[in-house]
């Protein structure tokens, strides 16, 4: 009013203040401008943006996460995780996970797929199973059962990476493992102490035999040995 009072009585006002709220942003406009009247003067045109609208009804209500199960089967009623809200972060919802689905403790990491920059729009998440091999069933996002989402929400899950059919082996231990060689290296010890070979090379030369002993004969007297055999060497020493 004149003397400074504020009022919402538009008979008794001097002046007008008027507050517009802008929500969000869009690419198109949703209106081109606003026309405020007053019956006994002038028409006030507000001018708007043209690329913004006041948001649509945020989302309430709560989700679940099914459960993944080996293999391609499809299970009518898997397990599914408490209901989470839609603010949760991703660490919370991956332990959630953990808790309810057998066998995937420390077995996926969830990550935020950031397909809605407002968690009031949807959410968005990727699922990644790290140390579990073999095919799974596609998780699914699911509504609230005690606060369930709007029946307008739209659910969409696909499988980004689907599981190898590869086979994966551990590592053969190495004393299962058989080798040729023709100079294989030996530990040698003397007593309890193991030995240090000769320009440590302890490597052991296979030879194949040039004779064959089939008798001997030893005399006391002069103290000879005498062998009798096949294909001995000539050499004596």
């Amino acid at each position: 009013m004149a003397n400074g009072t504020n009022t919402t009585n538009a008979t008794e006002a001097t002046s007008y203040v008027y507050h517009i709220e802008i929500v969000k942003f869009i690419s198109g406009s949703s209106v081109a401008n606003i026309a405020v009247v007053k019956a006994s003067s002038a028409t006030i045109a507000v001018e708007l943006p043209n690329v913004v609208q006041l948001s649509s009804e945020p989302l309430s209500g709560k989700f679940r996460i099914t459960c993944p199960i080996e293999g391609n089967d499809l299970v009518a009623e898997p397990l599914t995780t408490d209901e989470l809200s839609l603010h949760e972060g991703t660490r919370w919802i991956q332990q959630a996970i953990f808790r309810k689905c057998p066998g995937m403790y420390d077995k996926l990491e969830v990550w935020s797929a950031a397909n809605f920059p407002y968690r009031q729009n949807g959410i968005g998440l990727y699922i990644r199973f790290i140390g579990s091999n073999g095919p799974k069933t596609q998780m699914r996002f699911v509504s609230g059962v005690n606060s369930p989402l709007p029946t307008t929400v739209a659910f969409n899950q696909i499988k980004p990476i689907p599981a190898s059919t590869n086979l994966y082996y551990e590592a053969v231990p190495f004393e299962m493992l058989r080798t040729y060689e023709t100079q294989p290296q030996v530990i040698v010890n003397v007593g309890e102490f193991p030995a240090v070979c000769h320009n440590l090379t302890c490597d052991f030369n296979y030879t194949i035999p040039v004779g064959e002993v089939t008798a001997f004969t030893y005399a006391a007297n002069t103290r000879q040995l005498q062998l009798t055999g096949v294909d001995l060497p000539a050499n004596l020493s």
